[in-house]
């Protein structure tokens, strides 16, 4: 009899241990899976952003000067940092400028493998920090 339950006591011990170390295997699995999904889910953010920030970059660059950062919130907005004055009349009218060239690089088709790329706001700021258009 004491046989009997010990053999049971071992078995039971050896089921519950085989579910534990599987749970924990799948857990590991699954949070593995989650982390390489993460990975990837950044790779292709900075990827999109680069891509938009060097393409307005280089737009930029070509027509204007006094272009300083690009800050970008994914999907959400681009602001162009420029050395504008915003006390200048002719700033507003530039900063019109720059902003229908960002526009039309995020229209052009380069950028057609961004997502929501249609959902970017477009800003210009001052050397102030004031936001022109």
């Amino acid at each position: 009899m004491k046989k009997g339950l010990i053999a049971s006591g071992i078995v039971a011990i050896m089921i519950v241990g085989g579910i534990g170390i599987t749970t924990f295997v799948s857990d590991s699995d699954d949070t593995t899976a989650v982390a390489q999904s993460e990975e990837f889910d950044m790779q292709k953010v900075n990827q999109e952003l680069s891509a938009i920030t060097m393409n307005v970059m280089e737009s930029l660059n070509e027509n204007y000067d006094g272009i300083g950062d690009i800050l970008s919130e994914y999907q959400k907005s681009l602001t162009i940092k420029t050395s504008l004055d915003a006390t200048e009349e002719s700033s507003k009218e530039i900063a019109l400028e720059i902003h229908k060239v960002v526009k039309d690089v995020l229209e052009s088709g380069e950028l057609d493998f961004v997502s929501n790329i249609d959902s970017y706001e477009i800003f210009v700021e001052s050397k102030d920090g004031d936001i022109i258009y």
